[in-house]
C-alpha cells in the first residue's frame, strides 16, 4: 500500500467521521458537508493512486472454448429429476 493510498484512508475516514459527528449533533452541519467534501476527495484520490478503477483478474479456462461446458454442479440440486418418489 503506497503512501498516498494510506492517506486518501485517512481522508476519507476523517470525512467520514465529521458526517457522523454532525448526525449527532457534535459539530454543526456545515461541518458536516466538509466532512462529506473531504470523504469525496478521499475517494478521488484513492483512484488516481491505485491507477484508475480495479479490473478483475482475467478468467482462466480449463476447456478450450469450442467444447460445452459440463453443467455447473451448485444448480442441479432440487431438479424434478433429482426428486425420488415417496417409499409406500
Amino acid at each position: 500500500m503506497t503512501p498516498l493510498y494510506r492517506a486518501c484512508w485517512a481522508l476519507w475516514v476523517c470525512g467520514t467521521a465529521l458526517i457522523v459527528l454532525s448526525w449527532v449533533d457534535v459539530v454543526p452541519v456545515t461541518i458536516g458537508w466538509v466532512g462529506f467534501g473531504v470523504a469525496v476527495v478521499g475517494t478521488l484520490l484513492s483512484f488516481a493512486a491505485q491507477g484508475g478503477a480495479r479490473q478483475p483478474p482475467p478468467r482462466v479456462q480449463d476447456q478450450p472454448p469450442n467444447q460445452e461446458q459440463p453443467p455447473d454442479e451448485r444448480f442441479t440440486a432440487g431438479r424434478p429429476r433429482d426428486i425420488q418418489p415417496p417409499s409406500p
